[in-house]
Formats: C-alpha cells, structure tokens, sequence
C-alpha cells in the first residue's frame, strides 16, 4: 500500500481521497481551504500544513488544483513539494494545463529524483468516487511500471497516451475542447428549438436518442432543463481549457474556428458574471443572448447590419489595404525636441504610417488581421500577409518603440489601446508577428501601469482621450495576456473613476465632434470590470434620466462627409452600436430598446463605412468591425 498525498481536496481532490482510503491507502491532504481539510480529516486523512510536509510524509503526491500558477506554487514554492526532495517519490499531475508546463515541471522535478507523471484526469468527482475517472498518462515506460498499481486504484480506464511528458496535457486539452464545443452546441441547439417554437425538453429527448447525442450535452442540459444549476463544474474551467487549447492548436499553426468560437461562448459567460457557476448556465445564458441579438442581428434595410459576412470583410480588407497604402495627407503629430524638420512619416513611423495618422494606421492593421483571422479564405488574405511582412520588421518596432520613449504622452490613450488590439489580433492570427510586436507592447503596458497611478480623473471626453475606451481594450488585452498587475492597474482605476457615477447626464452628447459616448464607453468599462450582479446595481445608480436616456437611442446626424471632424458622427453611430450591444447582453431590463437601438445606428453608418471620402474610409472600417464582428474575448 502506498501513503498518498493529495494537495488540493476540492470535488475531485476529495472524491479521490475517499477512494484512497476505502482500498486501504493512507491518505494525507492540503488545502488552502481548511473546511476541505476539515472534510478530508472526517473521511479519516491526516491534514499536513505545508506541501513540503506532505511530501515528506507520503511517496506519492497527486497534485488536483486549477492551474499551472497554483501547481508551480504548491512543487517550487516556498514550502513547496520540491523542497522535500527524496528520490523514488512520483507526482501525478493532474489539472489541465499547458504541455510547456507540463514538461518544464517534469523536468524541474527530474532533476530532484521525483517522478513527474503527466497524469490529467477526467470524469468528475462520483466516478473518482469510485475509481471510475479516467487518466491520461504519459510517462516513460519505467515510470510507468513503478506506479501502475497506485494509477489503477484511481481510475478505470487507465489511458496510457504515449511516453512523452507533455502529451497527456495535449491530450486532456483536445478532448476538453471538445467538450466544450459539444456543450456550447448542445445549448445553442435547444435555444433554437424554443426560437423556432419547439419545446426544449422534447427537443432534448429527441437529442438523446439521436445521432446528436453526447455524454456532456445529456448530462448538463438534462440538469439545465431541471433547474439544477448547482456547481459541480465551474464554466471558468472550461474557459481555461478551451482557450489554452486554441493557443495550442494555434501555436501548431491549426486555426481551431469551431474551438475558437466555443471559447468565445465560455468567456462571454464568464465576464457576465457566471465564472464560477455550473457550466450547465451555458443554456440560460444563450437564451438571454439570444433574446438581444434576436432584432439587432436583423437585416437592415440597405445594406447588411447583420453579423459581418466575407463580402463585406472583403470590400472592409480592400480599403483598409487602400488606405494603409496612402501615404498623404497624414498628421504626423510630432513634438519637436530640437531644429531639425520632422522626418516623412514613413521615416518617422515605419509601422504606422500610411491610413492619415498614426492610431488609425494601427487600428486599420488591426483590423486587416481580424479578418485574416476570421476569414481566412479571403482573396485580399495574400495581400494581407504581404502587407505585414514587408511593415512589421524588427528595426521597424524598435524605432517606434525608441519613438515613444522619448515622447511618453504620444498617442495616450487611443494609440496605446489600439497598439494592444493589434497585438491581440496577430497573436490570434500569427503569433510571430505578434512576437515581433512584443517590445512596443511591453513599454505601453508598463507606461499605462504607470499613468494610471498618477492620474487623478478619467478624460470624460467623445474624441480620442476618452479613458473608459481605451481602458476596455486594455482590459481585454491584459485578461488574454493572463497579465494579473496590468487587469489590477485598470480594475482599481476603473472603480477610482467610474465607481461612484450617479445618473449620468446623457442629454449633453453628443457634441459636435464625438466618434465616442463617453458615457456608453464607461458603461461598458465598468461591464467589463464588474460581476453581473454588482453591474446591475451600478447600472441602475448610473442610468440616465428616462428622457435623456432617449439621447443615446437615436442616431447621431452626420452634419459633413467631407469635413474631417464632422464625419466623426458615422463613427459615434458605430461605437454607440458596439456599446449598446454589450450593454443589452448583460441588461435584461434595457435588452430590446438597446437591441433596436443598435440596429438603427448601424444602418444609419454602414452605407458610408467604404464609398466616401479619405477622412471617412481610412478609419471608419475599424470601427464597423467593432461594431459587427467583435469577438474581444476571442483566444489570445
């Protein structure tokens, strides 16, 4: 009989502690949580205050936490179970995880004497009751028979995958991603049924004898059509395991469109508020969606307002490409620091000339990659490769990022946001030429962690210092980039700012020349900073008066489309769109006026996004695709 230690006794921790001990095995747990200990202690384990003094006790370690932050913690930390040393000891590590974690613990714990399996499990916590999970082991053929016997007390089946480390997590990530994708499929599918007046629990029944029948769609839209949403799988987990599993397949060089879109579908839910409900919230999550997208994803009248479709992307990459490739008139916005002439903006700016200015040459590159990410059958994908290639060059970033340096307050806000958007677009699209991005990015993060200690008040301003924008797109940015002190930065900024907002005064927008409503855009910040629940009570102290509300639900006129600061209004009728969309999925009691609302400002924009004049086409592509394609959560 082995003596096992288990760190991390949550469901499935706990649920494989008690089969420990009911097949005579001596058990000894770790929880950061001491009512799970308390638990374990009562299934009678022993409960060990550190790691280390866990792995001293036992010669086998099962390591059951969420992710690789917590298992780098609990093996190297301080107290950790590396400190214990001691050769012939194994660690199973089981939590989904990267493979390039799981290989650098493997080898770290290698280098100590201690077996390091690759061992990520599946089932949930009644069959780890009863020795019914499943493993996912990749071990060396030694490794492997030294501990076959402790692994066949923990699951049937026993899945030996290979015999590199790292390929057990690869294949826990492609299974869960398929998962993912069969749950978001299977609750997409019922809140069809009920849109085309099915009945959902027939519809479900039917499922269940059919050839659309799978084990996770049963098991969590059977307890969904129950109300039983009691927390047995956090959605968080699957938002963690899809989304490292399109970075795998991505960094494969494999566009994962269907994974990609159910890891978008798990992150919305997460961000309204359902992080750490059952992942079974997924259907009464898409049927609250469904209800705001049900008008404002229509038709309009005259031209498409409806999700982006690759007819539109194509003319929406032609301009970009066109006016990227223009290289006058262009406002340098150049402080000068000495007699010399500014250079020619191409000198200047080698990655962000052309498109009239610096932020818009940015944001219409940003949007050539999401449309090359996001149509990848495109025609104009060719010339969009071929653009990137011959602009973003290595001593191209790095005068830019000189550039900056000396010019700390250039393009603050906007151009910072928009830089990270493009960021997070090519590392969704082509993550070497986002690596290649990577010096310019890493000195805006650290001057906007910077600025936002310093700053005493948000720009509450439509034009291009708005802060609330900004900060949305930096938020996203940070979240992808798992970047916990630059999300905090904005966070605690956030709430400073916009917090104590009360019935804020729509009647006063727009003014002559906005392309943002600085109180939409804060709205959809604090969306974004705040759970579902705290949102709502926010909103409900932020909301305009009724009568100024109406401001924001009538489009704005467009008093010029040749002068460069009026045509501005095509552009707020954009944004206003984009911000009203996210408001209405995560506010049932604004869902179908904001909904209609949306709808009427893009078909007032979209006839004007491509077929105007130079001060309208080099910029308003990026924003219609805000507007009608916005997958912000969309995998890093």
């Amino acid at each position: 009989m082995h003596r096992v230690g288990i760190v991390g006794v949550g469901n499935m921790g706990l649920a494989m502690a008690l089969r420990l001990r009911e097949q005579g095995h001596e058990v000894v747990v770790r929880d950061i949580d001491p009512q799970r200990e308390t638990l374990a202690r009562a299934a009678g384990a022993q409960v060990a205050p550190t790691p280390e003094a866990l792995a001293r006790a036992c010669d086998a370690v099962v390591v059951v936490v969420v992710d690789a932050a917590q298992v780098e913690d609990v093996l190297f930390g301080a107290d950790g179970v590396e400190a214990a040393g001691a050769e012939g000891r194994a660690v199973l590590l089981c939590p989904t995880i990267a493979p390039s974690d799981t290989e650098r613990f493997a080898r770290r714990l290698a280098a100590r004497g201690i077996d390091g399996i690759d061992a990520p499990m599946s089932g949930g916590p009644a069959r780890a009751r009863a020795g019914r999970m499943s493993l996912m082991v990749a071990c060396d053929d030694a490794v492997y028979e030294r501990w076959s016997a402790l692994l066949a007390v923990l699951a049937d089946p026993v899945l030996r995958v290979g015999t590199r480390v790292g390929d057990g997590a690869r294949t826990k990530l492609v299974n869960n991603l398929l998962a993912a994708v069969n749950l978001a499929g299977a609750a997409e599918a019922l809140v069809l049924a009920e849109r085309v007046g099915l009945d959902a629990a027939r519809m479900q029944a039917v499922i269940e004898r059919s050839s659309g029948q799978s084990w996770i769609g049963t098991d969590r839209m059977s307890r969904a059509l129950a109300g039983d949403l009691a927390a047995r799988a956090h959605a968080a987990l699957l938002r963690k395991d899809s989304t490292l599993a399109v970075e795998m397949a991505e960094a494969a060089r494999f566009d994962p469109r269907l994974g990609r879109i159910a890891a978008q579908v798990f992150a919305a839910a997460c961000e309204a508020g359902h992080a750490h409900d059952d992942d079974a919230i997924l259907l009464p999550f898409l049927r609250r969606q469904s209800v705001a997208t049900r008008d404002a994803d229509a038709p309009a009248r005259g031209g498409a307002s409806g999700p982006l479709d690759a007819a539109l992307a194509g003319r929406y990459a032609d301009a970009a490409l066109a006016a990227l490739a223009t290289p006058y008139p262009y406002a340098l916005q150049h402080t000068v620091l000495g007699p010399a002439q500014p250079p020619p903006p191409a000198e200047a700016h080698p990655l962000f000339h052309g498109s009239y200015d610096w932020h818009s040459s940015a944001h219409m590159q940003a949007s050539l990659a999401h449309l090359a990410r996001r149509f990848p059958t495109l025609p104009q994908c060719a010339a969009i490769e071929a653009f990137f290639g011959a602009r973003h060059r290595a001593e191209g970033v790095e005068r830019e990022r000189v550039h900056l340096e000396t010019h700390p307050t250039f393009e603050r806000p906007y151009g910072w946001a928009w830089l990270l958007r493009l960021h997070d677009e090519l590392h969704a699209w082509a993550p070497a030429r986002a690596a290649v991005l990577g010096p310019l990015t890493a000195l805006v993060r650290n001057r906007w962690i910077h600025h936002l200690a310093q700053a005493p008040a948000p720009q509450r301003t439509g034009l291009h210092g708005n802060s609330a924008f900004a900060m949305t797109l930096a938020l996203r940015h940070a979240r992808r980039r798992d970047d916990a002190e630059f999300e905090s930065a904005l966070i605690a900024a956030a709430r400073r700012w916009h917090g104590r907002d009360r019935r804020y005064p729509s009647d006063y927008e727009p003014s002559a020349n906005d392309f943002l409503s600085p109180g939409l855009c804060a709205a959809v910040l604090m969306q974004g900073v705040l759970g579902a629940v705290e949102f709502g009570a926010w909103w409900r102290a932020y909301r305009p008066e009724p009568a100024a509300l109406e401001r924001w639900l009538v489009p704005a006129p467009v008093g010029s489309r040749v002068d460069a600061q009026l045509v501005h209004a095509d552009g707020l009728n954009l944004s206003r769109a984009w911000c009203l969309g996210r408001l209405a999925a995560g506010l049932p009691e604004e869902r179908e006026r904001f909904a209609a609302a949306r709808l009427a400002h893009l078909e007032a924009a979209l006839p004007h996004v491509v077929d105007g004049d130079f001060v309208a086409t080099h910029w308003l592509v990026s924003f219609a695709v805000l507007a009608l394609d916005d997958d912000g959560d969309a995998p890093s």
